[in-house]
């Protein structure tokens, strides 16, 4: 009986892998998250100040030097934590990671749960300010 031709791992293509390849995909990567985060931060500010218009709650000028300001810092912590995971998100996919870290239904999933979960939310907000 004739047996079949061994392979061994010597003679196997390495795995391609583009980011290996190019040596400054790092800091590409980087600073495309980067600039991701510089336009995502502000947005979500805006977002933010919009919702606050919407709802009627402005800031009264004749007190303006006597409050402590924390609701300027909770929205800036806020949009800062916001434009921190749409700049991990942009970085892993500048990598090549994002297919490798969800599968297809996974991202399916996730997908129309933000779809239902986002709305959802901003209600709830905007009910329970």
């Amino acid at each position: 009986m004739p047996r079949g031709r061994r392979v061994s791992s010597r003679t196997l293509p390495p795995p391609s892998n583009p980011a290996a390849s190019d040596p400054l995909a790092p800091r590409r990567a980087l600073s495309f998250s980067a600039a991701v985060f510089a336009l995502a931060a502000p947005l979500v500010y805006a977002a933010m100040r919009v919702a606050d218009y919407a709802q009627g709650r402005t800031a009264d000028p004749s007190l303006i030097l006597a409050t402590p300001h924390t609701d300027y810092y909770f929205r800036v912590g806020l949009a800062a934590w916001g434009g921190l995971l749409v700049a991990m998100t942009a970085w892993l996919a500048a990598r090549g990671r994002l297919s490798r870290a969800a599968s297809a239904r996974t991202s399916r999933v996730l997908g129309a749960s933000t779809l239902v979960l986002v709305p959802l939310l901003a209600l709830a907000a905007w009910r329970l300010p």
